[in-house]
This record gives C-alpha cells, structure tokens and sequence, in this order.
C-alpha cells in the first residue's frame, strides 16, 4: 500500500505548515481532484502543464505574474484565438491520452 510522504513532495523551504493555508491553495493537493488519466498525461509528458496552466490565465485576462491584462481588445481577434481553442480542444478529444 502506498504511504504519503509528506517530506519528500516539497523541498522543505517551501513547505507550509498545515491550516495555514486552505487546500484550494496548497500545492501539495493541486492534483487530487485531477482525473487520473490526466495525472498519468502531466506524468508522461503528454500536457504540458506549464503551458496549460499559461493559456487558462490568458483565458481568465491574467498574465503569469497574476497581472490583470484584459483579454483580445479586437473582437475578430478574439472570435480567432475562440476558434483555435476549439479546433485544440477537439482534436484533444480525438487523441486520447492513454
């Protein structure tokens, strides 16, 4: 059976105690709710989530320092990077990840 070791996920620099901050925040949860099939994708290399987690703060109008930025000023810009994201997504669905 696995045994969580609490040490050896953060360096201990960066720990947090516990409570201290909610588990929303917490890095050492950020993949428990994950479906499994993405974990083992992150994992293998499959997504990249860096840049994944880059697109989802440009689609919240975030840059990666938390900045709010906006989104596309010019609506036919934004109609274009829309469609984009579809056609990813779409195809995504198509390949699979295990």
């Amino acid at each position: 059976m696995f045994k969580y070791n609490r040490e050896s996920f953060l360096p201990t620099d960066q720990r947090q105690e516990l409570n201290e901050i909610s588990d929303e925040e917490n890095p050492e949860f950020m993949f428990q709710t994950m479906h499994m099939k993405l974990v083992i994708a992150i994992a293998n290399g499959k997504i990249n989530a860096k840049k994944a987690a880059l697109e989802e703060l440009a689609n919240r109008g975030y840059d990666k320092n938390g900045k709010w930025v906006g989104w596309d000023e010019d609506p036919s810009q934004t109609a274009q990077t829309a469609k984009k994201r579809v056609a990813a997504n779409k195809a995504m669905q198509r390949k699979r990840f295990v």
